[in-house]
């Protein structure tokens, strides 16, 4: 099966069978009892907006976890027996009621049973033992190679990051399993858990043991990084679910325009607009060095620039910093000025440029605009952008950048990726990348 991923076809392998497990369980107790699963977001169900999210993301084989029948939000179906294909005939209600249907605009409403809309209940075998207990009641109840584990009350979770984790995941060892990451937190309750895990988590929950992040030790899982913490941001209080509602309000009142492309925050669907000027809105000269924190991306931009130079490349390097830094010594002239309340400083030569401005976003094309005689521009960071990109990857861990654009990775173990991979060391044949990607030498 073939979804496109930002104009790139992904494959869904035949032979991984992958099942959608919406987590649905818990009291509810710090949402004063209301049921989180029930809540609305952009008029559908918290339920209903993320299984129409893995629907679009080319996944429908969902299922969704709860505590037990009176848990789980009308209009699903109880799977009374560990059924593994989603038949009409063996979508029955409990009930003896009609089977009510999700329709893709999330309303609902009786008429003809249609597998492919139907999302049925999966309930704990033993009710109180949290994620981990719905994780391995899923396993018992559902034929499936791997579980997309998703938590229904993180509704900003939609299809364009769906399909950017199965795309990191699927280039990776399949069977290991892969967990979301951000800056602050690791996210267990959003990744792809294969049916190897299972033994572990059984052992656990049997020694009494249902901590997720336990699991993840266990089992040695991956974790792949995303830039934007507010999409598994967990609505789980009367507070953060007004914060949600309101955002919503404010993105519908601001969609009919974007107001320039920050670093931090660039909405993936309007990225191809922030670069230089080219045929399709990037800067040809560009090649981002992206990677997990401490996988060599300095180091190889260090041993890549001597290559580059000798070859005749004018080269600059632009680092995006996803934390602050002080870019200014303390106690120099341009020093006492930012302290004393100016917003920019610039300190000029007969040789060299220094500016210092603080802004709350920076736009990547603006930056690129201070190198107009550069040949080639070498970004360190920026892996969610869909600027072409080598992407650094240390032994053990697997690729997290947005895999757009990426065509090469540099590893210690380049033979375990289906990708394009070379050594650390291999400076002249990662050079030779570069300059096919940038159109100056002709490919072999």
């Amino acid at each position: 099966m073939l979804f496109l991923y930002n104009g790139n076809e992904v494959t869904i392998l035949e032979n991984v069978h992958v099942a959608v497990l919406l987590l649905a369980g818990g009291r509810n107790s710090r949402m004063g009892g209301r049921k989180k699963a029930d809540l609305l977001y952009q008029g559908e169900t918290f339920c209903e907006h993320i299984a129409g999210s893995f629907r679009e993301a080319g996944l429908s084989r969902i299922y969704l976890s709860v505590a037990g029948r009176a848990t789980g939000p009308p209009g699903m179906i109880m799977m009374s027996s560990p059924e593994t294909n989603l038949s009409g005939a063996d979508l029955v209600d409990p009930t003896g009621k009609a089977a009510v249907e999700l329709s893709p605009l999330g309303s609902t409403r009786e008429g003809p049973k249609e597998p492919s809309l139907m999302v049925p209940m999966v309930e704990d075998e033993i009710p109180g033992q949290g994620p981990l207990g719905g994780i391995v009641s899923g396993f018992h109840a559902i034929g499936c190679d791997a579980l997309f584990v998703s938590a229904t009350d993180t509704p900003r979770v939609d299809a364009e990051l769906i399909r950017t984790f199965y795309a990191m995941w699927q280039a990776t060892n399949r069977k290991r399993l892969c967990v979301a990451e951000t800056k602050h937190h690791i996210h267990p309750l959003f990744g792809i858990y294969p049916r190897e895990v299972l033994p572990v988590a059984e052992k656990m929950l049997a020694e009494g043991d249902r901590r997720m992040m336990h699991l993840l030790k266990e089992t040695g899982a991956g974790k792949l990084y995303f830039e934007n913490e507010a999409l598994f941001e967990n609505v789980n209080t009367p507070q953060s679910y007004e914060h949600l509602v309101e955002g919503s309000r404010r993105e519908k009142a601001s969609a009919s325009g974007l107001p320039g492309c920050p670093l931090d925050d660039l909405p993936e669907t309007e990225s191809a607009s922030c670069g230089g000027p080219s045929a399709n809105g990037r800067d040809p000269r560009v090649i981002c060095v992206a990677g997990a924190m401490g996988s060599g991306k300095t180091t190889l931009i260090e041993k890549l620039l001597p290559e580059m130079t000798s070859r005749g490349y004018h080269v600059a390097v632009i680092k995006h910093d996803g934390h602050d830094f002080t870019c200014d010594r303390e106690g120099t002239d341009s020093d006492r000025f930012m302290r004393a309340g100016a917003y920019g400083t610039a300190v000029f030569s007969r040789r060299r440029i220094f500016i210092h401005k603080e802004e709350e976003q920076s736009r990547v094309d603006e930056l690129i605009g201070h190198f107009p005689e550069a040949d080639l521009i070498m970004i360190e960071g920026l892996k969610e952008y869909p600027f072409p990109k080598i992407e650094t990857v240390r032994e053990g861990e697997c690729p997290i950048s947005n895999p757009e654009g990426r065509f090469l990775l540099v590893t210690e173990e380049p033979e375990k990726f289906e990708e394009d991979g070379l050594g650390f060391e291999d400076i002249q044949e990662i050079a030779d990348r570069i300059e096919t990607r940038l159109g100056t030498k002709s490919p072999d």
